[in-house]
Parts: structure tokens; C-alpha cells; sequence
């Protein structure tokens, strides 16, 4: 079924049509195709699967109906649901080009839609470093970064609307892999309609940490999480993530761990608590105990899954081997459910890995 939303105003009924990858609207009288004139895919470009592709979503409403707002992978377009103002990408098309998402941090489930001239949260998610920045984004297109000391992150969760205080201060838990997700209060200046008055400027904030949830942290080996980047056999780009113990030492070998489940990068700076699992690898466990541990990501061609994580995982085992602190003797592999498969498969396929686990 088309994902399917109703205007504010009940004036319009908005859906997307896979077919054509367009959304459209009916007023009572008459359909409109109000996306046709965007030339980027509103539809999940990375989808790899043979099925059709969901689209990136609506943000929301903009008051008495005036306008619709959708995302595509980066950009946040402007539709006009009576069809006659062209769409138009909020960022001028900069978030596609520096690779940068922007998603509204919707903090008041109750909101029905926002005013034309407001201020609006924005989370913004850097698909080449894999951090988390904010930002002040207008349905007019006036855009203010926000300022932060400390970019290596992942936001996890934004509180309620009841976590607001007098001064527009916000709630939000950020973590990375080697930080616990801790309660932090950050308060952006100037912010609402001010942050608008001079777009593009820099907006400053002001940040507390309001908690340690995780202090016995300090008493264990630890681990690092970085970005590693290769060519697979067919020539493609690609990267993982490598995981190095805290006291990792270049001198010295490591085993090493392959852990794979499709695409994880944007995963670089999530915090992974030690715990037990029935299925898959906790990777904080083994880097702690002196594992490198990989995680690739792997990208599917429809009919050759077997083919496609051959590429990907065994070239990445084959580029790390060349480490000298990579002991190529002793390497594993393990996946759960679809990366189960995979393991299963790939034993079958190679004789590079001296351990596979199937979960």
C-alpha cells in the first residue's frame, strides 16, 4: 500500500506512488503529480534488494496547508500541493553535494504542522565522517549551522516536548563508541526567528553534560572505532568499520573478527555495550579481550548475494592481511540471520578464515 497523509486542513490527500516515484495529491476534484519536477530520487538510493524502494518520507505540513515538506537522501524539497510554485530543496542542493542529511528533530508528537517563518531543528548527519552537527532550517530556505564543540557523535535520542525549557534549551542523549549515551542540555544562540535573521550565519550553543552513566568504563580495555577504506576485487570503493583495542599497539599482531549484516558505517560512533547475544558478535566484548574486530559494508546486485559478500568481506580480509599487525592466521568470520547465510556460504567459498560462527 502507498504510504498515504492527510493536510492539517483536511484539504488534501498526499501519497506516493511507487510506480512512478512521485508524490501526489487530491484536493476532491482532481489528482496532481507535485514532485515531477525534482530531477534527484525522493526514493531510498541505496536499496538493493528486488522490491520496490520507500521513499525518504514526509517532514511535515506547513501551516493552512501552503505547503508540503519531503526529504530525499540529503535535502529537505518544498512542494507546492496546488502545483503551481516549482519544488524547491531548502539547502539549494549544498546538503546533496557536502553529503550531509538533514532530519527534523521532532520533538512534539502532537504538532500538526509548522509556520511559514519558523525556526526549525534540524539533526545533520555527515555521510562522509559519519557525525552528527544541528543546525536552523526555515520552510523558506534560510539555513544557520550551530556551532559545537564536540562533532564525534551520534545524537540517540531527542526528548519531548516537555523538555523544553523558557530559554528554548533541549534534552538530548549523544554517544560514541567509546562514550555511553549520556543526558546532555544544550541551549542555541540566537536561536527561533533570531537564527534567521542573517542566513548562513554560525549559530553558537552552550552545552552541559548532565550525566555518567557509565563510569566503570575507565576500569576495562576499551576500544577505538575508525573508518577503513578499500577496492574490492571488482574494482568498488568501499569502506568498514575497524575496531582497535585501547591499548592497541602497531608492534604487535592482532586476530582479527569479521562481523557483517549489510550496510553498518553510519554506525561508526554508536556506543555497543558489552552483553550477552544468541546470535551475533558483541564486539565490545572481543576488542576489550584484544580482537580487532571489521565490519564491512556490503552492497547487493539482485541474483548474487554469495557473489557480492564474497567481494566485499573476503577483499577486505585480504587488504587488512597486508597490516603487519593483522595476524592473517587467524581471522573469523560471524553473521547472524541474513549474515548467517552469508557465513554459511562463504566457508564454502574461501579457505581464509581459520573460525565461522553462523548465528
Amino acid at each position: 500500500m502507498a504510504p498515504t497523509w492527510m493536510s492539517p486542513s483536511g484539504k488534501y490527500i498526499l501519497w506516493y506512488e511507487y510506480a512512478s516515484k512521485n508524490y501526489f495529491v487530491w484536493d476532491g476534484m482532481t489528482i496532481k503529480n507535485i514532485s515531477s519536477g525534482i530531477k534527484v530520487p525522493l526514493y531510498d538510493e541505496e536499496h538493493d534488494t528486488p522490491s520496490d524502494p520507500s521513499p525518504y518520507g514526509v517532514m511535515g505540513w506547513i501551516k493552512d496547508d501552503a505547503a508540503v515538506l519531503v526529504y530525499d537522501r540529503y535535502d529537505v524539497w518544498k512542494l507546492d500541493p496546488a502545483a503551481v510554485v516549482a519544488p524547491k530543496a531548502l539547502t539549494n542542493g549544498n546538503a546533496r553535494k557536502t553529503k550531509q542529511t538533514y532530519r527534523a528533530l521532532v520533538r512534539d508528537v502532537d504538532k500538526k504542522y509548522y509556520e511559514a517563518n519558523e525556526s526549525i531543528l534540524m539533526s545533520v548527519f555527515d555521510n562522509t565522517i559519519k557525525q552528527n552537527a544541528f543546525a536552523y532550517l526555515s520552510p523558506s530556505g534560510n539555513l544557520s549551522a550551530i556551532k559545537t564543540t564536540d562533532k564525534a557523535f551520534l545524537v540517540s535520542s531527542i526528548l519531548g516536548k516537555d523538555a523544553v525549557d523558557n530559554n528554548g534549551g533541549i534534552l538530548y542523549t549523544k554517544e560514541s563508541y567509546s562514550r555511553s549515551p549520556d543526558l546532555h542540555y544544550a541551549v542555541f544562540s540566537p536561536r527561533g526567528q533570531q537564527a534567521m535573521t542573517a542566513p548562513g550565519a554560525t549559530v553558537a550553543s552552550t552545552e552541559l553534560k548532565l550525566s555518567s552513566i557509565n563510569p566503570q568504563q575507565s576500569q576495562y580495555n576499551w576500544g577505538t572505532s575508525s573508518l577503513y577504506k578499500w577496492k574490492t576485487f571488482t574494482g568498488k570503493s568501499s569502506e568498514g568499520i575497524l575496531y582497535k583495542p585501547e591499548d592497541f599497539d602497531s608492534t604487535k599482531k592482532y586476530p582479527v573478527l569479521f562481523y557483517f549484516y549489510e550496510t553498518v558505517t553510519n554506525g561508526l560512533n554508536g556506543y555497543i555495550p558489552p552483553s550477552p547475544t544468541a546470535s551475533r558478535l558483541n564486539i565490545s566484548f572481543f576488542v576489550s579481550r584484544g580482537y580487532l574486530v571489521f565490519a564491512p559494508d556490503i552492497y547487493y546486485t539482485t541474483g548474487h548475494p554469495a557473489k557480492n559478500a564474497y567481494d566485499y568481506v573476503v577483499s577486505a580480509a585480504t587488504d587488512l592481511a597486508k597490516h603487519k599487525w593483522v595476524d592473517a592466521k587467524n581471522m573469523g568470520i560471524q553473521g547472524q540471520s541474513w549474515g548467517g547465510i552469508q557465513v554459511a556460504q562463504l566457508i564454502t567459498m574461501t579457505n581464509m578464515f581459520k573460525a565461522a560462527w553462523a548465528g
